[in-house]
């Protein structure tokens, strides 16, 4: 290492070992730096449009649980959470009863700490459409499922008064989505748009949220996958009104393409990028096997394609079958919510990467790991994610470039363990179990910050 100190942490996925200057015998290692940074965070989330009304319904003991199971710290203690622009306000007595149980969600994520409320346009009111109908039609692509251009500054104003109104009843909304997939024309609540459409939008909205100081950031496009988000991007960008309009870039999973490839046209403009909607829609595995596909690909987004923000689709299925488009899933007929691996490996992430965590340079040297780091917003802790998808365990040691350490923390999820937390121990070989997650939270001394 080139910094003049360097401190050696040993980690035990059964506990955490004491803390040494200089372990002899162990090869692999990760090596943290705190002053080689990358993307700032936003933090994890999920989504809840179509199914706020049925987590109400809940029984109470069930719904609570499930709150905090979502929003608390003793689950995955989401920072955001994504919710749905509905075509049909009035806006007379917001929010109306199409809003009640989104609002209400709103507020009990807010009581537990979700700090980001991300909502997204489904479709614009069906009387300033082309079809005169929310819904698209699969079937029928030569109905014209789109916003008439006349319409823009009316529906830049109900974005605005939409905004506006979650306001007055004690709700920022913090950032806003033009349009959920502007490139699928869906038989849902729907709108296509085309890259010179959404781009002239975008311009539209910006100038009406300054004149009229609606202080939300706009999101954009929020394709199917990075590699039309890139298409998007890359033809509104080529206008500089178009660049101001934009404070994000956010795409979905499910239509594939090269995530980095996105944040260097992002990081051209001095835009962050956001993975905006992730899931497995026809899986239905529910097992540690799950768990570490979604851990290597929550890792990937963050050092590969260096995103700010990763949102996984519903927060709960309602099925007595298993399922994967949801982090967890409630059997209603037997009053059973089942808590999946891949929620408990999504909070390993989500609990402890908040608002304002920086990424730092985590380099390993061992081919079966998978790691990340960040500092958070304080400046007082590296968070350290490490993912071992092997078949064997492995021993490594983790060394942090010019900084002392005080003090270790740890959690970790196997297929027998739930976020167990490890407990600090002196005599055990450093060690990281196959197939498991664990997330260590390391404390650095004020007196060697930056």
């Amino acid at each position: 290492m080139k910094s003049v100190f360097k401190y050696s942490v040993i980690l035990v996925c059964l506990g955490v070992e004491g803390l040494q200057s200089d372990i002899a015998g162990i090869a692999n290692e990760i090596e943290i730096d705190p002053n080689k940074r990358y993307q700032m965070m936003s933090g994890f989330g999920a989504t809840a449009p179509f199914i706020e009304k049925k987590i109400y319904d809940f029984p109470k003991e069930v719904r609570e649980k499930f709150l905090d199971l979502m929003f608390s710290d003793m689950g995955a203690r989401m920072s955001i959470l994504y919710n749905d622009v509905q075509p049909s306000y009035e806006f007379k007595n917001f929010p109306d009863e199409e809003d009640k149980y989104q609002y209400w969600l709103m507020q009990e994520a807010k009581k537990r700490g979700v700090e980001i409320f991300y909502s997204i346009a489904s479709s614009p009111p069906a009387k300033w459409k082309a079809n005169k109908n929310v819904n698209g039609n699969k079937k029928d692509k030569r109905e014209p499922n789109y916003l008439l251009e006349e319409h823009y500054s009316d529906y830049a104003k109900y974005l605005s008064d939409y905004i506006k109104g979650y306001e007055k009843v004690g709700i920022t909304i913090n950032v806003v989505g033009l349009q959920n997939e502007p490139d699928f024309n869906a038989d849902y609540p729907s709108c296509l748009w085309t890259k010179e459409q959404l781009s002239e939008f975008a311009k539209v909205v910006k100038k009406l949220f300054v004149s009229s100081k609606v202080k939300a950031k706009i999101s954009f496009p929020d394709t199917v996958g990075w590699k039309t988000a890139i298409e998007y991007t890359a033809f509104a960008f080529k206008d500089t009104e178009a660049v101001n309009a934009v404070d994000i870039i956010g795409a979905h999973t499910f239509g594939g393409g090269d995530q980095a490839r996105l944040f260097e046209l992002a990081a051209k403009y001095n835009k962050t990028v956001w993975q905006t909607s992730s899931a497995d829609l026809r899986g239905s595995d529910e097992s540690m096997v799950d768990g570490l596909r979604w851990a290597k690909e929550i890792t990937e987004d963050l050092t590969y394609g260096n995103v700010s923000a990763w949102i996984y689709w519903w927060l709960v299925a309602f099925s007595r079958r298993p399922c994967a488009n949801a982090l967890t899933r409630y059997n209603g007929q037997d009053n059973i919510l089942v808590i999946p691996k891949r929620f408990w490996v999504f909070s390993q992430f989500s609990r402890f990467i908040r608002g304002g965590a920086v990424r730092i340079e985590s380099a390993d040297f061992i081919s079966d790991l998978k790691t990340c780091a960040f500092l958070d917003s304080n400046k007082t802790t590296i968070i350290l994610v490490v993912v071992n998808d092997a078949n064997k365990e492995e021993k490594f040691e983790i060394s942090v470039a010019g900084h002392a350490v005080e003090k270790i923390r740890g959690f970790r999820t196997t297929e027998t363990e739930d976020m167990a937390e490890l407990k600090i121990m002196s005599d055990r070989s450093p060690v990281i179990p196959p197939k498991s997650v664990a997330t260590y939270l390391i404390d650095i001394k004020s007196n060697t910050m930056f």
